[in-house]
């Protein structure tokens, strides 16, 4: 069955894919209920709660979805639903019809040697305007709508990489087929009038799946293996029987994972799933002592060898059998290199070594056959498949195997160069324990269980090919960077309750030729990068994406799974920070920014919104700041200008009616600060003289401030006090000593400095000034200007990589230097674990894909970014 369980997940993951498709079956009325139409025969059900937002989800954060678009047909999905979203971006009544609609995926056997896809939705909307929509995006003619119209089933292809598919709707549903026998199968359903959720068997495996999840899998094991022998020879299957049982799965998608997780309810069914209701779950083992060649490997946990034997219906009629296998308690493995050698290995863990290596050696009267090798000694077992007459076909590989003990196990290698080889492992480091692919991924998918049964998918596919059908095998040639894109594989099987088995599935994104290091994902802008990264939130599905600006002024953002959504070149450096926006107050965010030369508004796919850019006489001085005064959306952008004029416009580009255009006697020092004080706003801001300006909600002024800062200040922080006079400016002077200074005039030194210091400062809770100086390659931190630690950095820093972020309660402090090296500490100068990191610069940390786990960005002088996983 281990082809069997191969496939079956191969399958999940091309059916969760095809959830792209799932977005064009949305749109009219929703009267009926889109199970009517799922056939009863149906082998496999995928249910997505929100299918627009799942789709969106999974393509901007599963680093599966870029290895499964190098595939013709998912690529040519890609490029309708981006059309689809484009038109959502400015179609209220598309984007209502498709958001929240759950949505259906049936795949089964039609046809006779046929797999057949069934998309089935009911759209939230009562009128046509959905419909009209797709029409367009799918080319569909005035006489293919008016056949709809009439309930007729109507052809379409929508790409030359896609199949013809057909499509119609009944009652408001809209069912979709990859052929015509599949919509056939699905209207005879219909006709019916049942559902297939009146099976009480498949009832009762969908009540037991949880909340929560992106989607949820349904499948009938049998009919599952049934559809993998379309593409694999029934030979592989012989002898092997899969459960009748419906099998029910919440679907969890990550960054460089596929988690899937379920109950198989009860009785057991078939030899396999009752033999583990007799023992107890227990640890995966045997890393250590197996080669890193091994790429499948098979394991059941033992308390109670006689039973186990008992239950899978072994063949214990010789008496030799207690001898081979009675003193095993533990673990029991079957594993087998990935090439198509046959290369096997066999590990049985012991109570008692001495007791097992006394059994072993009375099968042998005469003597066993012994050899040396680096200090232990081999031994072989006198008979030809003693393993495979007692456990089956499974270990028939083995034949006549040589064995070692190493450790607390046994283990068995079908030639003398196998134990070497498991020796070698064990000795050198060389083993599956030491592989960072497998190692990683067993600790992830580290769990008691009955049984277990892992791949190394890119690994072993000479194996799992080898049964493949000569036109199938062809086809999956066809594509080597899809296979290679995937690592682990695990499925975890242990007995539940009365009956039941719990099912637990992984795939690993785990690409071959990006092995090299531990980053989640690497890419090259070509060109150098010297700024920082940030961070932007995705609105449709809540992920975090990246912008980074190159040394050439285009920007460039990058999804949560290190793909360049969109680029587009700029005239030059961006001033600040990126705001996002929601200028039209429906949910939709914008990117918000201001160059020396303009003023930006940039959707989600990089294009400009009306009315920007916004291109003023002078040139701005300063980042521009945006406030929402009344928390109604009725935002207000504010731009300083190297004349000293303040401009301030609205979302739409155009002049705030009322303002006065305050003038300063120099350009602006700073972008403008919102102080609200009292139940007044207070706009604070500050020249390159050093003069302070507090103005009102119109541009005049509303307080005289009695601060003077000095000439070239770089002002670092503003921050409000009880009144406007206590609030407090903290800057940098033009001989890089840091200051404070109230608006009512009184103002000290914090500490000193000199040229080439430059500081990041903040004031605590206690009303302190924490600062942060690096004076070549020295990082200072101190309190109202006490040193309270310092680090040698061993190398110059960089002045524009270093900030500091708050993760939680926890600050974290970094800054990276010339030689490439970032340095992170936490709050008390205590460098964070696995740090510097080497080949590193400007930073930033964020959970991108929202799954709990952080990730730290980093971009590299010469513009590689990477992103790494990041445990502080």
């Amino acid at each position: 069955m281990r082809r069997a369980l191969t496939i079956l997940l191969l399958l999940a993951i091309a059916a969760a894919a095809v959830w792209t498709l799932l977005r064009w079956n949305t749109g009219q009325t929703a009267t009926q209920d889109p199970w009517r139409a799922i056939p009863e025969r149906a082998a496999v059900v995928i249910t997505v709660p929100d299918a627009f937002v799942t789709w969106d989800r999974f393509t901007h954060t599963a680093q599966f979805w870029n290895a499964l678009a190098t595939l013709p047909g998912a690529a040519a999905a890609n490029d309708l639903m981006a059309k689809v979203m484009a038109r959502m971006e400015n179609d209220d009544a598309l984007r209502q019809a498709l958001r929240g609609t759950p949505a259906l995926i049936a795949v089964m056997r039609n046809g006779g040697d046929a797999l057949g896809t069934l998309f089935a939705a009911s759209p939230t909307t009562t009128d046509g305007a959905p419909l009209r929509a797709f029409g367009e995006l799918l080319g569909l003619d005035a006489t293919a709508m008016a056949a709809l119209d009439k309930g007729d089933v109507v052809q379409l292809t929508p790409d030359s990489a896609l199949p013809t598919l057909s499509f119609c709707i009944r009652e408001g549903t809209w069912l979709m087929a990859t052929a015509p026998a599949m919509m056939d199968e699905a209207l005879l359903q219909w006709k019916k009038g049942s559902s297939l959720k009146d099976d009480p068997e498949f009832a009762a495996a969908a009540a037991t799946l949880g909340a929560g999840s992106d989607a949820h899998v349904l499948l009938r094991p049998d009919r599952v293996m049934d559809l993998a022998q379309l593409r694999w020879l029934p030979s592989v299957f012989a002898d092997r029987k899969a459960p009748e049982q419906w099998l029910a799965m919440d679907v969890r998608t990550r960054a460089d994972a596929l988690l899937l997780g379920g109950l198989l309810p009860g009785p057991p069914e078939g030899t396999g799933i009752k033999a583990l209701h007799g023992q107890q779950p227990g640890p995966l083992d045997g890393a250590r002592v197996l080669p890193r060649n091994v790429a499948h490997y098979r394991t059941w946990y033992v308390t109670d060898m006689a039973r186990w034997l008992n239950d899978r219906e072994a063949r214990v009629d010789s008496a030799w059998v207690p001898d081979l296998l009675h003193w095993a308690a533990g673990t029991v493995g079957l594993a087998h290199s990935g090439d198509t050698s046959g290369t096997a290995w066999a590990y049985f863990v012991t109570m008692d070594t001495d007791e097992a290596t006394r059994a072993l050696r009375s099968l042998c009267p005469n003597g066993c056959d012994t050899a040396g090798y680096r200090g232990y000694r081999m031994e072989q077992l006198p008979r030809p498949n003693m393993h495979g007459h007692v456990l089956g076909a499974a270990f028939a590989g083995l034949d006549r195997p040589w064995w070692v003990v190493l450790g607390d196990a046994v283990v068995f290698g079908n030639t003398a160069l196998a134990v070497q080889q498991a020796l070698d492992a064990w000795l050198d480091g060389r083993s599956l324990a030491e592989d960072t692919r497998t190692a990683t991924w067993w600790s992830r998918m580290e769990a008691d269980a009955g049984s277990t049964w892992w791949c190394d998918v890119a690994r072993a596919r000479s194996w799992w090919s080898a049964g493949m059908r000569p036109e199938a095998h062809a086809a999956a040639n066809g594509y080597p960077d899809l296979w290679n894109a995937i690592g682990g594989l695990t499925v975890h099987l242990s007995p539940g309750q009365r009956g039941s088995t719990h099912v637990t599935i992984g795939l690993q994104f785990a690409p071959l030729q990006e092995q090299h290091g531990p980053e989640r994902w690497a890419l090259s802008l070509g060109v150098p990068v010297d700024g920082l990264p940030q961070v932007v939130v995705n609105h449709t599905n809540g992920t975090r994406e990246v912008l980074v600006q190159d040394d050439l002024f285009t920007l460039h953002l990058i999804g949560s799974t290190g793909k360049v959504l969109w680029s587009r070149p700029l005239e030059g450096p961006i001033l600040g920070a990126v705001h996002q926006a929601d200028r039209f107050r429906n949910g939709k965010l914008q990117l918000l920014f201001n160059t020396a030369e303009a003023v930006y508004l940039v959707d989600r796919n990089g294009k400009d919104v009306g009315g920007f850019p916004l291109r003023t006489e002078s040139r701005s001085a300063a980042p521009l700041s945006v406030f929402d005064y009344e928390g109604n959306g009725d935002l207000r952008i504010l731009v300083p200008t190297q004349s000293g004029v303040i401009l301030n416009v609205g979302m739409d580009g155009q002049a705030v009616k009322g303002w006065e255009d305050p003038k300063l006697k120099a350009p602006a020092a700073c972008a403008v600060h919102h102080l609200p004080i009292r139940n007044k706003d207070h706009l604070v801001v500050v020249d390159t003289l050093g003069h302070v300006r507090i103005l009102d909600r119109k541009g005049a002024d509303r307080e005289r401030a009695r601060l003077e800062l000095g000439g070239s200040p770089v002002v670092l922080a503003v921050t409000p006090g009880t009144t406007i006079g206590s609030s407090m400016i903290l800057w940098q002077g033009a001989d890089g000593g840091l200051f404070r200074g109230t608006l009512e005039g009184r103002a000290e030194q914090v500490s000193g400095g000199s040229i080439g210091t430059w500081s990041e400062a903040r004031v605590q809770g206690d009303g302190s000034v924490a600062s942060v100086e690096v004076q070549g390659d020295t990082l200072r931190c101190r309190v109202d200007g006490k040193e309270t630690w310092h680090r040698v950095l061993a190398g110059e820093a960089r002045a524009g990589t270093l900030r500091s972020m708050l993760l939680g309660e926890e600050r974290i402090l970094g800054v990276a230097t010339r030689a490439e090296r970032l340095h992170l500490f936490g709050a008390d100068g205590r460098p964070i674990a696995d740090t510097p990191l080497e080949g590193a610069g400007g930073w930033v940390v964020e959970d991108l894909d929202r799954d709990g786990r952080l990730e730290l960005i980093t971009v590299q002088p010469n513009g590689q970014v990477k992103c790494l996983p990041f445990d502080p």
